[in-house]
């Protein structure tokens, strides 16, 4: 047992420090939080979520969605990797357009720690995301990143700044959005050496039905290397309205290095309590060929 705790540390570590290297040694900025996620709703909705994204989890799926919100909003997650030694954590919090834009400050954490602690691996995205509503129904926005991480692999180290834009479309029940990931960037190496990383995106449609008791989206997403690198799709079911909510989604990668299907279900509950509303929610995601059987609860306030 001691013996496969160990090799599974190890190649969860390998799979972290090679999964940076893929995507332009940028592991701060599209390592790890990408392919973890943030948010239990949304990931419960196989990462389908940025046309139907609400609140402060805009920041991270689609920061134009910031010029809808009313009030203030709150979400906090926290995720588990089963025997895995992995750790993994988000939290942010949004205010409505005041006559400035809507706002959100986030924070994005992914943690490593081998069993032998032969390697430990740190990441950190602290970010503000904001967004304007330019005519009815029509929203663009933006996302300023500053990403670091700490290692223990000499010239791994790695902090820098990195730049999103977004936009998102409402009319009635039909809902588009879009973000292009790192539009600008540029890190800084422990080794000196500067780099830029290349831009990607996701985009999706949203459709509700029956005031919103039922919602369904379609994702497509990819970067200059590989124009369509997944296909996604999520679904949520509100058997009881605004009080508890039922989700399925699904991913399907298609890269030539990367080809399979992660499953993703879970719930959510809502509470109402005076001009409040508090939620919680679960997600749990099936990456039976990677990371394995994963679990995310997200808490969330809104007021």
């Amino acid at each position: 047992m001691r013996k496969r705790m160990l090799a599974m540390g190890k190649l969860t570590a390998i799979f972290v420090i090679t999964t940076a290297t893929l995507w332009g040694q940028g592991a701060s900025a599209r390592g790890a939080f990408p392919l973890l996620g943030v948010d239990a709703r949304g990931l419960a909705m196989g990462g389908a979520f940025t046309a139907l994204v609400q609140g402060a989890p805009s920041a991270y799926w689609n920061p134009a969605a910031l010029a809808f919100l009313k009030g203030y909003d709150f979400t906090g997650m926290y995720a588990h990797f089963g025997d895995l030694p992995l750790k993994g954590g988000f939290a942010a919090v949004a205010q409505e357009d005041k006559g400035y834009g809507g706002g959100a400050l986030s924070w994005e954490f992914v943690g490593l720690k081998a069993y032998d602690e032969t390697v430990k691996w740190n990441e950190n995205c602290v970010s503000y995301a904001f967004a304007r509503e330019f005519s009815p129904g029509i929203a663009v926005g933006g996302r300023l990143k500053f990403l670091f991480n700490k290692t223990d692999i000499e010239g791994a180290d790695v902090s820098g700044g990195s730049a999103d834009a977004a936009f998102l479309g409402v009319m009635g029940a039909f809902r588009f959005g879009m973000i292009i990931r790192d539009l600008i960037s540029r890190l800084k190496w422990g080794t000196g050496t500067k780099e830029s990383l290349p831009p990607s995106y996701q985009m999706g449609a949203s459709y509700s039905l029956l005031a919103s008791r039922i919602n369904a989206e379609l994702d497509i997403s990819g970067e200059s290397s590989l124009p369509l690198a997944d296909v996604r799709f999520g679904v949520e079911v509100w058997p009881v309205p605004e009080v508890f909510a039922l989700r399925g989604g699904l991913i399907h990668k298609m890269s030539e290095y990367d080809k399979r299907n992660i499953f993703s279900a879970g719930f959510g509950i809502r509470l109402t309590q005076g001009l409040g509303h508090y939620n919680i929610d679960y997600a749990f995601v099936a990456d039976r060929d990677v990371l394995g059987p994963s679990h995310r609860i997200s808490v969330g306030a809104s007021w």
